[in-house]
């Protein structure tokens, strides 16, 4: 089952990045999860790095960096998880639109344990997990720019 949704952002695709890079810590923008860290190799975004997930309602996952491209894209592998999937994999990235605009993406490809599930499922991950992840980079975005904190430039600096 593959479901995409995009969303464009009026930020720059490197501010967008660093928090898409931040890997270990994609709770401070995906609304369902209560926290998420690094759980083997680097706790660097790159090929082999893995994060355990935990959701506010109770259930978990990990997955592992299996491509990557910097300032584009990341597609992890769902390694074990007690929601209902038997296998998948999820590409999360970014891309320019212009200077100071980007269109941010997520790409599930998933198979659900259950066939029956697919269709449910297939909302789920469209209009409320995809739109609800995407829509929380932009507000982590707009709510550090607010308070001034240039995420653009302290990412080339800690690159």
């Amino acid at each position: 089952m593959k479901v995409s949704v995009n969303r464009q952002i009026n930020a720059p695709v490197g501010a967008i990045w660093f928090y898409l890079a931040d890997f270990g810590n994609i709770h401070k923008f995906h609304p369902q999860l209560r926290e998420s860290q690094y759980t083997q190799g680097s706790i660097k975004c790159e090929v082999g790095a893995t994060r355990h997930c935990d959701f506010k309602n109770g259930h978990y996952l990990k997955e592992r960096i299996i491509d990557l491209k910097s300032n584009a894209y990341y597609t992890v592998e769902l390694e074990s998880t007690s929601l209902p999937f038997k296998s998948g994999t999820i590409t999360t990235g970014v891309r320019p639109q212009s200077d100071k605009k980007c269109e941010a993406f997520i790409e599930f490809d998933v198979l659900p344990k259950y066939k029956l599930l697919a269709p449910v499922m297939f909302m789920i991950l469209k209009y409320s997990v995809g739109f609800g992840i995407l829509k929380g980079l932009e507000k982590l975005y707009n709510t550090q720019n607010e308070y001034g904190f240039d995420q653009l430039d302290h990412y080339q600096k800690t690159v």
